[in-house]
């Protein structure tokens, strides 16, 4: 796990020397008005997850559909090795956009790295950052 985090931010660092790194407005794209009452992201798997008690993998879907999100928002994509803490950093959200979508990458960096159990108070402070964020994306409109 070690060995492949290190060739990621090798791989990663390779790129941004190379001037590849993009970062996109995510904030500021506008949305067709058909996408306007739709969320962002799929939320039924995610949901079915955490009734089942599943709340790690819950939490885990949700940032991947997000960070999904965000790749396909951001002109000519993001590298394929960018881990969520260099989405964070590198992408160009707005200080709500970001701070929602911390808690996601805190939340899964916690559990996936440090072995802790996400318990469904730590599942629904996610979920409510998650529509912290899509809030904040749709004022942006």
């Amino acid at each position: 796990l070690l060995a492949a985090a290190v060739i990621v931010g090798l791989v990663f660092r390779a790129q941004e020397v190379r001037g590849r790194r993009r970062t996109a407005h995510v904030d500021e794209i506008p949305r067709p008005d058909d996408e306007l009452d739709r969320p962002l992201v799929a939320l039924d798997d995610v949901e079915a997850l955490a009734a089942r008690g599943l709340f790690a993998e819950a939490v885990h879907l949700l940032l991947e559909r997000v960070l999904a999100w965000v790749a396909a928002k951001t002109e000519g994509g993001l590298p394929a090795a960018m881990t969520s803490r260099e989405v964070l950093r590198e992408a160009d959200l707005s200080p709500p956009v970001h701070t929602a979508m911390e808690e996601l990458v805190v939340t899964v960096e916690i559990s996936l790295f440090g072995g802790f159990p996400v318990e469904r108070g730590a599942y629904e402070r996610c979920t409510a950052s998650y529509a912290r964020l899509e809030t904040a994306l749709r004022r942006r409109r």
